[in-house]
């Protein structure tokens, strides 16, 4: 399809005709004279006369066309194809879209991607008119319209685009796309166009693709920002284990590096950082497209909140080369037991109140519902209930709270509870089922059979050669479902040890007693580490609950604190310094602070009166640190049904947008047309030709 730009020249076609108008207006008046013989004019006119004519019509034809290729060359002719040509006198709405994701940061020997972003933004600004309207939008997976109305203010525009800096948030092409379209689709401008300025990484486009604008009109021009390969390292995951943390004992803290490049990485340096000291590193060799698992083990032995990372040495995208984490060393595990009668806590008692130990970490209560002592859960961090037959609700309510709120519960069943009443009471409100039976065999004894070894609470046995030999003489049958997890089964199949999540908490279900009527367990060596596997598992729960967990960069986060801190004046400490004022929630007794203010990775401090309380993480989202890019045959799949022109890093952007925009120009060409007419002209009238008689 051609068009012109510059459409006004076109009303200078009409002077193609004047060639013909002079020779109309100049032909002479035929003059007659006498001769004495026209035998020799007759032989003339039939052998030159023709020849001459044709001539000057060819020399007529030529200066006609020499003129009207000279108006069509300087009305700047274009062709295009099914496109469509964009009039450049016609208004245009832009939307510009420049990624600064974090994986924008990566270094090239021309600067960082962003800064390759911001170079050819400016560039971009060259081909837009006066009575342009431009909108500048940074995006991640957030988007800011940095001019909230549409502009042609060149020099305002440029100054925007020199100040955005590289976030630490991930890709969101899916959300930048929607917002332009949505922006120009609401424009009244003839021409309709978005810049996408990226380094085009997979992780961004999410989903299946988007719907194409119902305005056909529109163009998406996608600038890729860098057109070589690129390779990253990075820390994506790191682990406490699922052993909860203890004083003074070893304890391993994991990270996992991943090699997201093509080549071999030999002798990579990962380093740990444990209250902001180095304390351990190793070399590592990663292969293409792999990941590894390293441990580090430590102690340690200060009480308290405690905060670290690991760092790989640098590389061509440094943000994602530290992860952080948080941890927490309790004092002291507080474990109330609660039975009948003391007889139901005697075994439990000895195995968590070993003698003559001063530094033991179990801080241990035993209460009898006979005894009448008040107490609440809320106040522990473990709670044992052995044949213990019914609760009151108040208790039932607290104990759900407790749940909910990361607390641990250990259920053991004696043959002294009322099955009804315990179904109805406990059984229906945790488990939402019923035990069905109580197995009591007088002459014989079931014993283990299977035991989930890979389990934190049997762990420790997993070198072993065969399941202990404990046997039953009681048990209760309890029907299994998927939201139960059976870690113990006897010989005949039944479960007797079971592990079901409830709220932030756990529970675990043991359906035999803690004493020796039921079984011989509370007898066997195995008994002790089993009650301190049991409870620590069941604590680190409650004492990593938040600690622990991986919170992704512009994840909301919630906290929650002591009840005791309410009334105190609470602020958030962000890895920068600035502080920012919380104001906390109050509601069943569980104090709670949301924090919003989550824009950069590192350790966050949460202060009551000056004084810290809280502390939690925030990492990068791995899936941004893959920097592999989506082909331009894969874009289009995405964005079927959308009229996209790909520009290349190494392409003149302002030339390629306007052959784009406005069509190749064919002006040019044009203009050596008709010097070579021209040229031709000259050599058919410098050849003689006659005159006109």
């Amino acid at each position: 399809m051609i068009g012109f730009l510059n459409q006004t020249i076109l009303l200078a076609f009409p002077a193609s005709l004047i060639p013909l108008l002079i020779h109309i207006f100049n032909r002479r008046r035929l003059k007659k004279l006498d001769f004495s013989s026209v035998q020799l004019l007759k032989t003339f006119e039939k052998t030159k006369l023709k020849r001459i004519r044709l001539k000057e019509l060819i020399l007529l034809i030529l200066r006609c066309l020499i003129i009207f290729l000279v108006v069509v060359a300087f009305a700047r002719p274009t062709w295009r194809g099914s496109l469509g040509v964009v009039s450049s006198s016609a208004q245009t709405s832009a939307v510009i879209l420049l990624d600064n994701s974090f994986s924008t940061g990566y270094e090239t020997r021309e600067g960082s991607i962003l800064d390759i972003g911001k170079r050819r933004s400016k560039e971009l600004l060259k081909i837009f008119e006066e009575n342009d309207e431009v909108s500048l939008v940074v995006f991640n997976s957030e988007l800011e319209l940095l001019n909230p109305q549409p502009t042609s203010d060149k020099m305002a525009l440029s100054n925007l685009i020199k100040e955005v800096p590289t976030s630490f948030f991930t890709t969101d092409m899916n959300g930048a796309l929607a917002f332009a379209r949505e922006k120009l689709e609401g424009s009244k401008s003839m021409n309709k166009e978005i810049y996408l300025l990226s380094d085009l990484n997979r992780s961004g486009w999410l989903g299946e693709g988007m719907t194409s604008f119902k305005d056909q009109n529109v163009r998406l021009y996608i600038v890729k920002l860098w057109g070589e390969k690129k390779k990253n390292l990075s820390i994506i995951k790191t682990d406490s284990g699922e052993d909860l943390i203890i004083k003074d004992s070893p304890f391993e803290l994991r990270a996992e590096v991943c090699n997201f490049s093509q080549d071999k990485i030999e002798d990579l340096l990962v380093a740990l950082y444990l209250n902001k000291k180095r304390v351990s590193q190793t070399d590592v060799d990663l292969q293409p497209q792999s990941k590894m698992d390293l441990g580090f083990v430590q102690t340690e032995n200060k009480i308290g909140i405690h905060n670290g990372f690991f760092e790989i040495e640098d590389d061509e995208l440094l943000v994602d080369n530290r992860r952080y984490f948080t941890f927490y060393l309790p004092e002291k595990i507080k474990v109330l037991v609660l039975g009948e009668d003391q007889k139901d806590n005697y075994y439990i008692n000895l195995a968590l109140n070993p003698a003559e130990e001063k530094d033991w970490h179990f801080e241990v209560e035993s209460v009898t519902i006979r005894s009448g002592v008040n107490f609440a859960f809320s106040e522990y961090d473990v709670v044992i209930l052995s044949n213990v037959g019914s609760l009151k609700k108040g208790h039932l309510n607290e104990l759900d709270a407790f749940l909910k709120g990361g607390g641990g519960l250990i259920l053991g069943l004696g043959g002294g509870i009322d099955l009804k009443s315990y179904n109805q009471n406990i059984m229906e409100k945790f488990f939402g089922a019923k035990i069905s039976r109580f197995v009591s065999s007088e002459k014989g004894f079931s014993t283990l059979g299977k035991i989930d070894f890979d389990h934190p609470v049997f762990r420790v046995y997993k070198d072993e050669e065969e399941v202990p030999l404990v046997r039953f003489f009681s048990y209760f049958d309890f029907p299994e479902d998927k939201e139960q997890k059976v870690l113990a089964r006897l010989k005949n199949q039944k479960p007797i040890f079971l592990e079901k999540d409830y709220g932030l908490g756990k529970i675990l279900l043991f359906l035999s007693s803690f004493d020796s009527e039921g079984n011989d367990m509370v007898l066997h060596t195995f008994f002790v580490p089993f009650v301190h596997r049991c409870v620590e598992h069941l604590s680190r729960s409650r004492f990593s609950l938040g600690f622990e967990k991986d919170f992704l960069v512009g994840e909301e986060v919630e906290r929650e604190l002591f009840p005791s801190l309410f009334g105190k004046k609470l602020k958030l400490v962000d890895p920068r310094g600035k502080e920012f004022f919380l104001k906390p929630d109050f509601s069943q007794r569980n104090l709670k602070v949301k924090i919003a203010q989550t824009n950069s990775p590192g350790i966050y401090s949460v202060l009551a009166d000056g004084l810290i309380v809280d502390q939690f993480a925030l990492n990068l989202d791995p899936l941004e640190s893959d920097l592999e890019v989506l082909t331009q045959k894969e874009i289009k799949k995405f964005l079927e049904g959308w009229n996209v022109v790909f520009v290349n890093p190494q392409d003149d952007l302002e030339k390629s947008i306007k052959a784009s925009r406005y069509g190749r120009e064919l002006g040019k060409a044009f203009l050596w047309l008709v010097f070579l007419l021209l040229f031709l002209e000259l050599f058919l009238s410098r050849t003689g030709g006659g005159k006109e008689i």
